[in-house]
Formats: C-alpha cells, structure tokens, sequence
C-alpha cells in the first residue's frame, strides 16, 4: 500500500482507515446481542460509543477542513448533507416498520411512538418499544444539531476558544451522568461523541 500524501489526504471525505475500526465495532455490537451469555463479558456499549467516537472525529475534521478552505462553515450546507445522509432510509424502514406492524397487528405500538421517531427523541423510549434501535440516530442528530453552531459559528477558526469549548461540554456533560454506576444514562452518549470531536480539534493544531 503506497503512503498517502497530505493533500490527498487533506481532500478525502471518507477516511477507509477507520473503516476496521467500525467494522470491530460492529462486531462487539452484534457478538453481545447474539453470542450468547459467553460473548456477555463483552458488552455491546463499547462497540456504540466506539461509533460514537469515530463520528464525532470524522465529522469535526469535515468541518475543519471547510472552514481552513473557505474559511467559514454553512450551517445549512451541512444540515442538508446530515439530513439527506441519514434521514431518507430512516423514514423509509420507519415506514416499513409500521407497515410490518400491521400485518401482525402491532401498528397502534409504532403510532404511540410516532412522535419520538419524528423528533428523533427514540433514546427516551421505553426499552420495549418497536424500531429501538434508532435510538443512535436520534442521539447523533441532535448533536448535529448543536455542535457545528457552537464549535464553528459561536467560536470561529479560534484554537484555544474551540478547544476550550469542547472541554467545557465535556466536564458538563460528564457531571450530568447519574452516580448509578449500573446505568450511566444519556449523557455518556454525547461525551463519546465529543471525545471524537475532541481528537480532531487537537489533532488541526
């Protein structure tokens, strides 16, 4: 494999080295939820914060690269990149989903629903609720929502200002998890997504 040289690497959008470490993600993931009680050991979070982590780096880095070329972001550019990105094949296996649930006649479980899949809220379901694991759909977007507005518009090509922000998100978020150590709560989602975004802002230094 040649090396990449920086301005190639400085045009890439998709960055194939990280694709094995989503694939070990993957594995955890699906090792904890099918292996059976030996595979327990394991736990599926790992592998969800591990994505959480490589999102949160991946997308910072696309930000900082825009900013450096045009020395801005659009907001709106990138909000239509996440929703067209994302939001088509969600809404279509929602449908479908629904669309399964009546033929077995489960549909008014899916409708109850409804507006937590629509607000992206699916993290503040129940745990049997139907089309559950989107739930780090709904986590991922609403961090979209906020982190390009914070970390680039409010702070702009700032090193010191953006670094200190994202610590500062970070020690609130990390003081917002619950002392329960058996269920460590919704926080810790988006501290895994901002250690990713953490990475990549000292990494532009």
């Amino acid at each position: 494999m040649r090396p990449v040289e920086y301005d190639e690497f400085q045009a890439m959008r998709r960055f194939p080295a990280l694709d094995g470490l989503r694939a070990v993600a993957a594995v955890m993931v699906f090792a904890f939820h099918f292996g059976g009680p030996s595979w327990a050991w394991l736990t599926g979070w790992i592998g969800v914060h591990l994505f959480f982590v490589l999102s949160g780096f991946l997308i910072t880095t696309l930000l900082l690269r825009e900013e450096h070329r045009f020395g801005r972001v659009s907001l709106r550019a990138f909000y239509l990149r996440r929703f067209f990105r994302i939001m088509p094949v969600y809404l279509l296996v929602l449908l479908l989903t629904w669309a399964l649930a009546q033929l077995n006649g489960t549909a008014d479980a899916v409708e109850r629903s409804l507006a937590y899949y629509l607000l992206l809220l699916n993290d503040f379901l129940p745990a049997n609720a139907p089309y559950l694991h989107s739930w780090t759909i709904g986590i991922e977007q609403k961090f979209y929502l906020i982190w390009p507005a914070v970390a680039f518009v409010l702070v702009t090509a700032a090193f010191r200002r953006r670094l200190a922000v994202t610590l500062g998100l970070l020690v609130l978020l990390v003081a917002l998890i619950p002392p329960d150590v058996g269920w460590l709560g919704w926080p810790i989602h988006y501290v895994a997504i901002l250690l990713g975004c953490l990475v990549a802002v000292v990494k532009d230094l």
